[in-house]
């Protein structure tokens, strides 16, 4: 990222310090991803669910649909062989699903539940109703095309104990403004950021990485499907983010052993975030959020003057 005039002191400060750090990562990140990879092909470690009573169980929760079908058995496999075993798996379907494949259907063996909902909410899938019908439990976000390291649940897990009414995430972006105080374009702001180790509303959290949600962390108006239609359908992260900030939640960076995991290389190829990036599409999701909650969001400085 190159660094406009236009930020901020202090952005400018994190945007240089950030490209010196994005560059040492360049470094090691295919070493890191390899890894990841070579953890998975070799581990030995049974596939299964946690079967142990918990006060307030982790559930899993991830959405697919049918040009997916073929690389989400390689996901499922990371995430039944982690350190701290989830006490549910939920794959969402919406109604562009009729069935799902065989070998979908042989992870139900060791406790993968397929759900098939009546509505197609398309990546709010992954979060909605898992939230809705476990409100009081943990629930923590997966993609459907990555393979997971190990340790994933555990170093959420690790940061939830420390920060428990905050959102932790594997991987965030930090959200910059202008040197008048006006919010930047989404593709203005910092990605894979890890200078801030502490919680902050100005970090976006980046659901496929890795992000768990505490009970009741966000705001009420997150299960509100008529307006993630108007106005956010296809960004989660960003109806999440503004659904965290109506809410007061922070966000918090989990360092892992690998900030970007490997993802299943053919399935990119259909990924939403092509358009919302590429197209800049983000900014009209952004942009529909800050005019629907104006009042509300006044208090949030770095949002620029609404």
């Amino acid at each position: 990222m190159l660094i406009d005039y236009n930020y901020s002191l202090l952005d400018k400060i994190f945007i240089h310090l950030n490209n010196l750090l994005r560059k040492f990562r360049k470094r090691v990140l295919n070493k890191e991803r390899q890894a990841v990879r070579n953890e998975f092909y070799t581990s030995n470690t049974q596939l299964d669910i946690n079967h142990a009573p918990r006060e307030k169980k982790i559930i899993l929760s991830l959405t697919t649909f049918p040009p997916r079908f073929k690389f989400i058995p390689i996901t499922l496999q990371s995430l039944l062989k982690q350190t701290v075993r989830p006490d549910k798996i939920i794959v969402w379907l919406g109604n562009d699903s009729k069935e799902i494949t065989e070998e979908m259907k042989s992870y139900e063996q060791y406790g993968v539940e397929f759900i098939f909902m009546e509505d197609n909410l398309m990546p709010h899938k992954k979060f909605i109703y898992a939230m809705q019908q476990y409100p009081e439990d943990i629930i923590i976000t997966a993609d459907d095309d990555i393979i997971y390291p190990e340790d994933y649940i555990q170093v959420l897990m690790n940061s939830y104990r420390k920060y428990p009414n905050c959102i932790s995430a594997r991987r965030v972006h930090y959200i910059t403004r202008k040197s008048n105080g006006n919010l930047f374009p989404y593709n203005n702001w910092i990605n894979n950021f890890s200078l801030l180790r502490k919680p902050s509303h100005r970090l976006l959290a980046t659901g496929g990485a890795g992000a768990l949600y505490p009970p009741h962390s966000l705001a009420q108006q997150a299960f509100n499907t008529e307006l993630i239609k108007k106005y956010c359908l296809k960004a989660d992260d960003i109806w999440l983010k503004f659904m965290e900030l109506l809410n007061g939640t922070k966000v918090v960076w989990v360092p892992s052993k690998c900030i970007e995991p490997p993802s299943i290389r053919e399935s990119q190829e259909i990924a939403l975030s092509n358009t919302n990036t590429k197209q800049n599409q983000n900014d009209v999701y952004i942009n529909n959020m800050l005019t629907l909650y104006r009042n509300e969001l006044k208090k949030y400085k770095f949002l620029g003057k609404l």
